[in-house]
């Protein structure tokens, strides 16, 4: 999915960026963890990322 305009491009992440999302959940855990519920450790996995984006259940 893309959403453009002439100051945004929004679109849905894909598999392969499955580190970028990873990178940002790590550096930003502390921080949200105010918002975030309690999570595994292996809710940060890699792999575990690609099947949410994949199966369409990745929550911020």
């Amino acid at each position: 999915m893309r959403y453009e305009t002439q100051r945004l491009v929004m679109r849905t992440i894909e598999p392969d960026e499955a580190h970028l999302y990873q990178r940002y959940l790590l550096d930003n855990k502390v921080f949200l963890s105010e918002w975030e519920p309690e999570r595994k450790n292996s809710y940060y996995d890699e792999e575990n990322i690609k099947r949410m984006i994949h199966s369409g259940t990745l929550s911020p």
